[in-house]
């Protein structure tokens, strides 16, 4: 993440979506739901990855492992430009 410190980046970014990752489990209306998170670079492919993506997608990770069918991962490169509907 260009211009932001690293930890405080980290911090902010996954305290974010842990918010969004519990109100998703506790919402009844998503029960028989998907939420679909989308990372930018947090897998590296060839060079180092997103140090501040890569912790998110250690975090739904678990979500998933605890929570079969609740959530999916997607990660786009770093440089890439892709929109989710």
């Amino acid at each position: 993440a260009a211009g932001v410190e690293v930890p405080v980046g980290v911090r902010s970014v996954v305290h974010r979506v842990l918010g969004v990752v519990q109100e998703w489990l506790a919402g009844e209306r998503f029960a028989g739901s998907r939420l679909v998170v989308v990372t930018r670079g947090a897998v590296p492919v060839g060079s180092a990855g997103d140090v501040v993506q890569a912790p998110v997608w250690g975090l739904v990770r678990a979500a998933l492992a605890e929570n079969p069918g609740r959530f999916a991962l997607a990660d786009v490169g770093a440089g890439t430009d892709a929109e989710v509907d």
